[in-house]
């Protein structure tokens, strides 16, 4: 596109000659040039412009014997097309000036033209280049550091874009947390756009960065804050059979992930520590408090809900005069999983002091069935009335399975 721009044109404007042709004047009220041909001549200053530059056209129009010609306004032909701008008429000496705006980088031929009636004068051709100039260099300097503490972070990368999907490349930060981009050349305006990433942290852009040819410093300078994560795992698994729970839904840190066939999940979060919950189908929903480190993985056990009580009586056995050495303790299992478990009793007496506690074997408890355990005091308990506990417990005596109701008996 072709925009108003100051162009020198000379045009030596004598109207025709003998054969019956006039002469053409300006309406302006010039003196008809003599018999003999009219001259129009161009040039133009300067010959190199930048994108969007300006350059002067003069024209000067003369007789053929080089008298000025007043008053006449020439046309401006730019590679054949004319333009439409505004000249001003030649003035005493015969010159008209315009200026001339030209944008894209390429070649322009400049040429003027006058027409009245039969009379044409053309100029001669002046050429005149659109480049692009480089303009100043930037740089690009970005420090990366720890949202946290503000401490610099070494070793992440830095990736820098253009426009249009042009690569700066990538660079690691030093020791101060600073990557630099530098020899960058910006035609007019141009938008820049930066990722920065580290194993460790979560990956973050900053905001567009926009750089104005000849505006502002020359070093741009981003500071991007990356954020700590933690990665860790999880196996959900069942606290009596120890098999893996599929489908269970663990949450932490705002993720909320589901464990896959196997019982696994994995999880990628900004929280350092924190609260792990896991819900499942058929389970005591679980709860606890957990500070994870990366690489690690969690096992998670998971107590069945309605799974062993649970049909219970109890029988004592082993009787001497002055005290109870045992108890008979029936559980049936009314889940569809056996259990290896161990069957518990504690003894109080009326005061709340428990006075004997003891424990089974492990056995295995089938679905359906009724399992009978001897449980055994750790020490006799002498003759009285106590109120007996009975519980069961994993079969590595860590997880409480079942509470029983409690009863009094007198032995």
């Amino acid at each position: 596109m072709v925009k108003r721009s100051t162009v020198a044109i000379l045009v030596a404007a004598g109207a025709a000659a003998a054969g019956g042709l006039y002469y053409v004047y300006g309406a302006g009220g010039g003196t008809p040039p003599p018999p003999g041909t009219g001259l129009l001549q161009i040039s133009a200053s300067p010959l190199t412009i930048p994108s969007n530059g300006t350059t002067t056209v003069t024209v000067i129009a003369t007789t053929a014997t080089g008298t000025p010609i007043q008053g006449i306004v020439p046309s401006l032909y730019i590679n054949g097309t004319r333009q439409t701008l505004s000249i001003p008429p030649t003035d005493a000496s015969g010159i008209s000036t315009v200026p001339v705006t030209i944008g894209p980088v390429g070649t322009y031929n400049i040429q003027a033209k006058y027409q009245s009636g039969l009379t044409l004068l053309e100029s001669n051709i002046v050429t005149v280049v659109v480049q692009q100039v480089q303009g100043q260099l930037y740089t690009i300097a970005v420090t990366v550091r720890e949202a946290t503490t503000g401490q610099p972070i070494a070793g992440a990368t830095v990736v820098v874009n253009g426009e249009g999907g042009t690569s700066l490349g990538s660079k690691l930060t030093d020791a101060s947390g600073l990557a630099s981009f530098g020899g960058i050349t910006v035609p007019v305006i141009s938008n820049f756009y930066i990722t920065v990433s580290k194993a460790g942290y979560r990956t973050e852009s900053a905001p567009t960065l926009t750089i104005t040819q000849g505006v502002g410093q020359t070093t741009k300078f981003v500071t991007v804050n990356l954020t700590q994560t933690v990665s860790f795992a999880v196996q959900v698994k069942d606290a009596i059979s120890n098999s893996p729970i599929a489908g269970a839904t663990v949450m932490y840190g705002g993720v909320v992930v589901a464990t896959d066939t196997g019982g696994n999940a994995s999880i990628t979060t900004t929280q350092l520590s924190g609260t792990i919950q896991v819900t499942a189908q058929g389970y005591v929903d679980f709860s606890q408090a957990l500070s994870p480190v990366s690489g690690q993985t969690y096992t998670l056990a998971m107590t069945p809900t309605g799974g062993i009580p649970l049909d219970q009586s109890f029988l004592f056995v082993g009787e001497t005069q002055t005290s109870r050495i045992g108890a008979v303790v029936t559980y049936k299992n009314v889940s569809t999983t056996a259990y290896s478990v161990v069957a518990w009793i504690t003894a109080r007496n009326s005061s709340g002091q428990t006075i004997g506690i003891g424990s089974s074997q492990p056995q295995t408890v089938i679905p359906g069935q009724t399992t009978s355990f001897l449980v055994s005091f750790f020490s006799p308990i002498p003759g009285g009335t106590y109120t007996f506990l009975s519980f069961i417990t994993s079969a590595d005596g860590s997880v409480v399975l079942s509470l029983t109701t409690s009863r009094t008996v007198t032995v």
